[in-house]
């Protein structure tokens, strides 16, 4: 790639940016658990009523698996900056096959 195609790109690259605010790859699962309490419904079997849903945020950086928990009053702005990260990464794809051309 041209010298001046990479400047051209990162011009591109800084607006979108900024016009998209916090982003982050990852993804985010609901979990339901068994509490260990003998008495309670989530361990009889007639009545298997896990606990939940929590939300857990997964990502990986450099090949390196990390998870937080997530409160349910953060769950949509959570999945909100993943779905900018998802749309950045495909307007940073048609960038780059633009300046190659």
């Amino acid at each position: 790639m041209k010298k001046r195609s990479k400047e051209k790109l990162k011009k591109k690259l800084k607006e979108v940016m900024e016009t998209f605010g916090p982003m982050v790859p990852g993804r985010i699962s609901e979990q339901y658990i068994s509490c260990g309490k003998k008495n309670c419904s989530c361990q009889l079997q007639d009545q298997r009523k896990k606990h939940g849903p929590y939300h857990q945020f997964s990502w990986s950086i450099s090949g390196k698996r990390s998870t937080m928990h997530v409160k349910n009053d953060e769950v949509e702005f959570v999945k909100k900056i993943i779905e900018r990260q998802t749309l950045f990464q495909e307007i940073l794809n048609e960038l780059y096959l633009e300046e190659i051309k």
